[in-house]
Formats: C-alpha cells, structure tokens, sequence
C-alpha cells in the first residue's frame, strides 16, 4: 500500500483490517427490532434484495467470534500474542471466511489479469 510506505520513514504503520462475518446482531432483520435502516422500496425484488434477505438468513450462523477478533486486533497494534516480534502487516483478515472470500476475489482479479495481457501491453508507447 503507497500509504504504508509514504508513512513508515515517520514510524508511522498503516493496518487495513479485513473482517469475515462476526457472530453481532449487525445482520439481524430490521422487522425484528433491529437498529438497522429500512429497506428502500425501489431495491425490492433486485439482486440488492437479494443479498439482503440472504444476509438476514445468516444472522447467528456467522463464523466469526467478535471477542477473538477484538484480541487478534489489539495484539497486532500492541505487537503481542500472534504478532509478538512480528512487523505489524498491511492486512489483517479475520476469520476463515474471510480467507476464503479474499482467495476467490484475488483468484478472479489473476484471471482478468490474464486475459488482458495483449490489452494491457497495446496501450505502451513504442519508441
């Protein structure tokens, strides 16, 4: 990250925490109680419903222990712990899903990256 690297000569560190899903109320249905903005008619019935309703679905299913993940993320910050003699990385992801998921993104940006090698390349000043 060009933040890390402009910061660090002031021994500042720059940490971009990646969560998976926590076991929170945060997905708990509005129609339940919960403290979340109401659904705006014009999504009904799109893919953004979709994923919304879905996510309702997996409220309490979710992998991730929010306490575990608090500890995980003052260990880096405090260097203990996991992170104890470690250099504080750029990233942190918490929790398995979130491996996952950034694995699949990273594997479909190598993909796109791949088929556009001649697009990329065509775009280069010939000299």
């Amino acid at each position: 990250m060009s933040l890390t690297q402009e910061l660090a000569p002031f021994g500042i560190s720059v940490l971009a925490i990646e969560p998976g899903y926590t076991r929170t109320e945060f997905l708990k249905n509005p129609s339940s109680g919960a403290n979340i903005a109401p659904q705006i008619d014009a999504y009904k019935g799109t893919p953004t419903d979709d994923t919304r309703q879905a996510l309702f679905k997996y409220n309490g299913k979710q992998p991730g222990d929010p306490k575990k993940c608090a500890d995980r993320m003052w260990e880096v910050i405090s260097q203990k712990g996991y992170f104890e003699g470690k250099k504080i990385p750029e990233r942190l992801f918490l929790g398995s899903d979130a491996q996952s998921i950034t694995r699949g993104v990273l594997k479909e940006i190598l993909e796109t990256l791949d088929d556009q090698v001649e697009v990329s390349k065509s775009t280069d000043l010939v000299e």
